[in-house]
């Protein structure tokens, strides 16, 4: 059995700017475009770039003088020089230039991950945070940055700046997972190109108990509201001495969150920014939180430990938990005055309270006993249809209370999405309860599956899945007619109630209606051209509707198409000759007294985070990309800007 994922389209965001669009199109090298605002100029035609999750640096684009050079630029360009890889290092270069396009002399650049850079070298951790292994360098006098270093094995990694408090932070993404990120680090010379640095101020002050106690590592983040305070990319926490700064902030009105464990938080607004300058005495005096406490046990009444539990306040809010200690007791510090809700979660148990919102405890409650069940444990063994030989590289994700047989059909998910990991003769063992749970799994190369957890008639606590191997599909990408090696292709579906719902099973005509596809960023999928220009997606399923971008970076054009797949044959696309780039220019009209580098711009799905950010001369530059439909979407700036607004423009390939 499989079934298709569903998943909801979030909401638009609120109306805001004026745009006053003008389209430019060159033959120029192509570089992604960065979300989160970040700038990049390609400093050579040949290499792909994207820039993702940076607070407010920008995109720079060519300006009217420049485009004829960097049309010869295009045109003496090699189809694929960025194709060479040359050994087993990885060297990344880029420079840090800001709004006057002036070199940042002596920023440290980071460049780091999680734990581990790859499991067979030693890489020493970063003293920012040691829960990071990775390398610093400083730019030179020509704000350049240059690192050379192995391969990672690690999913994500992290490029960083944040030396001055004055200037935007820039963190971008490298890595497979996440629809938010820049292709991997691979062997070979990745030039990031310019990055562009805007010039932002700062919040300063202190955080304090009632007794006027200095408290330390209270949160300390920014935001709308009370409830609208994350991702902004620069919360801190504040000092053994209750002090805290903040930079990094676009200018303008904002406000600010303080919130402590042991402590009920407390939110300040219309606090002005002012770029260059810290706004001094934004202090908080915090009252001690109210708690809930009791115990976990098992059905024998031992005392469970290490069970976690979380909570919802009735009102809307933030959340509040904790963990079971050795003897089984509990107390979670509430940030606000409500009742909550509690859900109680341990490995090896059964799931208590998760998903459900019909049961609240007051502030104050105490001696209050879950007693926890063991759960049912299923082994997976997963194995080949046609040959039954193991398949050991899969991924499993538990849908808990969702089977058919389920009576309370709230519950959450074990696992998360499926990330494929190894497991030795294709087993694998999780909690997962016949017939109340589901189960969803990934396997490169096969069709995805997702049914009920079923035991075997012949071996309890065990489920054996045969899995069928998928559609391929496959194509060759050309520029002039000649292969093109290394470049990324990206394979995206639509979700699948999108289609079903607004256009009758099958692909609209209309480019409008195109545009309005939602893709799920949950399931990409990339493959790299060969030497031949050859590359192929395996594992795909009959009946879907795909994306696929030759990625907007390449060198020098772009190509963006639908694909739809059909029967159980597998596809050749043939070849796929990439068209000439479009670049894209929007002057901004901007309410008097706000600077329009504080204007940010999604660009198409909102949820790619696909960002730019507005320049100090009042123009928006985006480009080169892809030729066909584009959305521009202006971006709610708290304190400062309203958003919504959007244009729709169709870009001709090759068109000024």
């Amino acid at each position: 059995m499989r079934e298709p994922r569903r998943s909801l389209v979030s909401p638009r965001i609120a109306i805001g700017l004026v745009l006053l669009l003008a389209i430019g199109v060159g033959f120029y090298a192509l570089s992604s475009p960065p979300t989160q605002g970040a700038t990049v100029h390609q400093a050579e035609p040949e290499q792909e770039q994207e820039v993702q999750d940076s607070n407010t640096s920008e995109l720079v684009g060519p300006s009217g003088e420049d485009e004829a050079q960097m049309r010869a630029q295009a045109d003496l360009a090699d189809p694929k020089v960025s194709a060479a890889r040359s050994g087993s290092t990885c060297i990344l270069i880029g420079r840090l230039i800001d709004e006057r396009d002036q070199p940042l002399v002596g920023f440290d650049v980071r460049l780091q991950a999680w734990e581990f850079w790859t499991k067979d070298i030693e890489v020493d951790p970063m003293p920012q945070d040691d829960r990071f292994v990775g390398w610093t360098v400083e730019t030179d006098s020509a704000g350049a940055f240059r690192f050379e270093v192995p391969p990672p094995t690690q999913f994500t990694v992290s490029l960083q700046v944040d030396d001055d408090p004055y200037l935007s932070k820039v963190t971008l993404w490298f890595g497979e997972s996440g629809r938010n990120q820049l292709d991997p680090i691979q062997p070979g010379t990745r030039d990031l190109g310019d990055i562009r640095l805007t010039r932002t101020g700062a919040i300063a002050g202190s955080v304090r108990s009632e007794g006027g106690q200095a408290i330390s590592e209270a949160e300390v983040s920014l935001g709308p509201s009370p409830g609208r305070t994350y991702g902004l990319n620069n919360d801190t926490t504040s000092e053994s001495d209750g002090s805290y700064l903040i930079g990094h902030i676009p200018q303008g009105e904002v406000g600010i969150l303080a919130k402590h464990k042991e402590h009920l938080k407390q939110f300040r607004s219309g606090i002005t920014v002012r770029a260059g300058e810290t706004t001094q005495g934004i202090d908080f005096v915090l009252a001690s939180s109210p708690t809930i406490s009791g115990r976990i046990t098992d059905e024998s009444g031992a005392p469970v430990a290490g069970a976690k539990l979380w909570g919802w306040p009735k009102g809307g809010g933030s959340g509040a938990g904790a963990k079971s200690k050795d003897d089984g007791s509990f107390e979670v510090f509430l940030p606000q005055t409500d009742p909550y809700t509690l859900e109680v979660t341990c490995v090896g148990y059964e799931p208590i309270g998760v998903g459900k919102r019909d049961t609240y405890y007051e502030p104050g409650t105490k001696d209050l006993v879950f007693t926890m069940t063991r759960d049912t444990l299923t082994t997976f063994v997963v194995l080949d249809a046609a040959t039954d030989a193991p398949i050991e590289s899969f991924g499993v994700r538990i849908l808990r209370n969702k089977g058919s047989k389920a009576v309370d059909r709230a519950g959450g998910s074990l696992g998360g999405v499926p990330h494929v990991t190894e497991h030795p003769g294709g087993r694998y063992e999780i909690g997962a309860r016949p017939g109340t749970d589901r189960f969803e799994l990934l396997a490169p190369g096969y069709l995805e599956h997702a049914a009920d957890v079923e035991h075997d008639a012949d071996a309890p606590g065990t489920q054996t899945l045969r899995l069928e191997r998928g559609v391929a599909l496959t194509g060759r990408v050309t520029l002039k007619g000649q292969p093109v090696a290394g470049e990324t292709v990206v394979l995206v579906p639509v979700r699948d109630f999108i289609i079903g719902a607004m256009f009758d099973e099958k692909w609209p005509d209309d480019p409008e209606s195109l545009m309005n596809l939602t893709l799920d960023q949950d399931r990409v999928r990339r493959a790299e051209s060969d030497a031949e220009g050859r590359f192929a997606f395996t594992g795909l399923d009959e009946g879907p509707y795909f994306q696929l971008t030759i990625r907007e970076g390449s060198t020098p054009c772009a190509r963006r198409l639908p694909v739809e797949v059909q029967g159980d044959e597998d596809v050749d696309l043939g070849d796929i000759e990439l068209e000439p780039a479009a670049f894209l220019r929007a002057r901004l009209l901007m309410p008097d007294g706000i600077d329009p580098t504080n204007a940010v711009f999604y660009l198409d799905d909102w949820k790619n985070k696909q960002m730019f950010h507005g320049a100090s001369n009042g123009w928006l530059e985006i480009g080169p990309i892809g030729p066909g439909i584009h959305r521009l979407q202006s971006k709610e700036v708290p304190g400062v800007l309203a958003g919504g607004t959007t244009a729709t423009v169709d870009l001709k390939p090759g068109e000024t």
